[in-house]
């Protein structure tokens, strides 16, 4: 193994578990916006689908939420497991020196 060696970006691990909250976040608002259109539109008949498939889009949008907190939560904690080892790593070869 002579000369290898394992990098990670922690940063951009933690930049990607940012990302899953802003996307995250978008999705949470999204149920405001499908209800205001469904009351917007003129039509009865259309106003109904659209409310139909907001409360489909409503369910599968909480699984989705749920995913992302998942994701992110790994994502932090891969971050967070990588950082600890190397300092832990650097730690041990300081005293051993």
């Amino acid at each position: 193994m002579g000369g290898e060696k394992l990098s990670v970006d922690t940063s951009a691990v933690q930049s990607l578990g940012q990302n899953l909250l802003t996307v995250r976040s978008t999705l949470d608002g999204a149920s405001a916006s499908s209800e205001a259109l469904a009351s917007m539109v003129g039509q009865a008949h259309l106003s109904g689908v659209i409310s139909d498939f907001a409360g489909q889009w409503d369910d599968r949008r909480t699984e989705l939420m749920a995913q992302l907190d998942a994701l992110k939560e790994k994502a932090s904690a891969v971050a967070e497991g990588f950082e600890t080892i190397d300092n832990e790593l650097a730690k041990a070869l300081t005293e051993a020196g």
